[in-house]
C-alpha cells in the first residue's frame, strides 16, 4: 500500500474521530481540514512540516534561509554534547507539535530530564491523531539558536491563514506565559473577532508589526504549492523569521465564539 493508498483506508478512522463532521462533503473549514488530510496529505507537505527541511524549501522558495538558524541536529540522544552547543539554545523535534525545551542558560538545564522528554517526543507518532502527512518525516531532534524579543522569551507569533495561495486573515497569539491571547486580524490589519476561538481571549489593541506587509509576501510565495498552510512568522529585533508551515492547525478541532465563523473561513477554501 502506498502513501495514498494508505492515506484513503484513513476515512473511517477519521471519520469516528470527528463523527459530527461531514467529510464526504465538507462545507466548513474544520471539515474541509479533515478532508484535505485524507486526500491531499503529500510528501510535499511532510518536507514542509519536517522543521529540518523546511529551511531548504524556504531557500528553495525565497532564495534564503528566514526560519531561526540551526545549530544542530540529532538522530538520538545519545549524540547530544552539551559542551558543543552554546549558553541559550532550544531544544526541538523536527516531527510534530509542543515538543520544545527553551534552554536560557545550559549550567541550569536538568540534562537528565531533558534526554527524558525529547526520547519520549522521538517515539511520537502524530500521524496517529489523524495528521496523516507526519507518517512520512524521519524522527530527528533540532537546537535551534535561542531567540528572544528585547530581551523577552515570550514572543508573540504572526500566523496567516492561506487559502489556495492567498494569505486571508492573521491570526496573533500573544501572552504565552501568563494567560495565552490568540486575537486575529485582517490583512489591513484590522481587528477581525468573527475569527476569534471560544476558549481564547483575544486584544483588539494589538500593534502592527513592523515588517507586517514583508510577512504578507513572504507567506504568499510559501504558501503557492499548497490549498489550505498556515504561515507562521515572529519578527525579533527588527527581522522576520518564519516559524513553521502547518497544514493541519489545532489538528480541525478549532471551536469559535461566532457560530458562522467556520462556514465562513470554510468558504475561503476552494477545491
Amino acid at each position: 500500500m502506498n502513501f495514498k493508498e494508505w492515506c484513503l483506508s484513513k476515512e473511517p478512522e477519521i471519520q469516528k474521530m470527528f463523527p459530527n463532521k461531514n467529510i464526504k462533503n465538507p462545507k466548513t473549514f474544520t471539515e474541509k481540514i479533515q478532508w484535505l488530510k485524507i486526500h491531499d496529505s503529500t510528501p510535499l507537505k511532510a518536507y514542509c512540516a519536517d522543521k529540518i527541511t523546511l529551511h531548504d524549501y524556504c531557500i528553495e522558495k525565497l532564495g534564503r534561509d528566514i526560519c531561526i538558524p540551526l545549530i544542530k541536529t540529532y538522530n538520538s540522544i545519545n549524540e547530544i554534547n552539551l559542551s558543543e552547543l552554546p549558553k541559550s539554545f532550544v531544544f526541538k523535534c523536527n516531527h510534530g507539535s509542543a515538543m520544545n525545551i527553551i534552554v536560557e542558560d545550559k549550567t541550569k538545564l536538568n540534562f537528565q530530564l531533558a534526554k527524558q522528554k525529547l526520547d519520549k517526543w522521538l517515539k511520537e507518532d502524530y500521524s496517529v491523531h489523524s495528521e496523516l502527512h507526519y507518517k512520512l518525516i524521519p524522527h530527528k531532534i533540532l537546537v535551534e539558536e535561542y531567540k528572544a524579543n528585547l530581551g523577552r522569551s515570550d514572543l508573540t507569533d504572526y500566523k496567516f491563514f492561506c487559502f489556495n495561495g492567498e494569505p486571508k486573515f492573521c491570526q496573533v497569539i500573544t501572552d504565552r506565559r501568563t494567560g495565552e491571547k490568540i486575537s486575529h486580524y485582517d490583512l489591513n490589519w484590522k481587528y477581525s473577532p468573527i475569527y476569534d476561538w471560544k476558549q481564547y481571549s483575544s486584544d483588539s489593541t494589538l500593534e502592527k508589526p513592523k515588517h507586517y506587509e514583508k510577512m504578507i509576501e513572504y507567506a504568499k510565495i510559501l504558501s503557492k504549492d499548497f490549498k489550505m498552510v498556515r504561515v507562521d512568522f515572529y519578527e525579533i529585533d527588527d527581522t522576520v523569521f518564519l516559524g513553521e508551515l502547518t497544514f493541519t492547525p489545532a489538528n480541525g478541532r478549532q471551536i469559535f465564539k461566532n457560530q458562522n465563523a467556520d462556514k465562513i473561513i470554510g468558504d475561503m477554501l476552494l477545491f
